[in-house]
């Protein structure tokens, strides 16, 4: 009897320390790994649907929850990602994310509305394929060139502050 009380407080304190070294390693977040919402990287195949659900399920989390978005490359179509969300967010970009079609037919890729409280970092790409319209822009010999933004104005909610890092080439950096 002694040897198996024994055995399960070991086993205890065990889950104990692993829990902790989770909750150390995930900043305190909970992580909504896409994947798990059946996103495939694959480069090929559209994960809107997926990414919406691992951030739907994020939002609903009362606490710090992060949609991790792993390694490879995913296709999206044009998505919205809607707050108010019940505690802070973070979207954590590893991999590369492409659009399914051109973005010349779609007026947003990927939008983030009414969001208090967010992080978009990790790392990752934001492929849009600019290298498709550099031959219609003229930022490069126009100084006087409006770039284009990665967050648009009109937000009531300013996401300027919450990008961790920039990629500027050709013009395009967050206002």
């Amino acid at each position: 009897m002694g040897l198996i009380l024994a055995f399960v407080r070991v086993l205890s304190l065990t889950l104990l320390l692993v829990w902790f070294a989770d909750a150390g390693a995930n900043n305190g977040y909970r992580v909504f790994n896409v994947k798990k919402f059946g996103a495939v990287s694959d480069g090929k195949t559209e994960n809107s649907k997926a990414f919406l659900k691992a951030w739907t399920e994020a939002c609903r989390w009362h606490g710090r929850a992060m949609v991790l978005i792993p390694k490879g490359v995913y296709i999206l179509d044009s998505v919205l990602f809607l707050g108010e969300c019940k505690g802070y967010m973070a979207f954590i970009l590893k991999g590369v994310l492409k659009p399914k079609r051109s973005l010349q037919t779609c007026d947003q890729w990927i939008t983030f509305r009414y969001i208090k409280g967010f992080l978009l970092g990790g790392g990752g790409t934001l492929d849009g394929e600019g290298y498709k319209y550099w031959n219609r822009s003229d930022c490069l010999r126009n100084h006087n060139c409006h770039p284009l933004a990665i967050v648009s104005s009109r937000f009531p909610y300013r996401l300027s502050r919450a990008i961790q890092s920039s990629y500027s080439e050709l013009g395009f950096h967050p206002t």
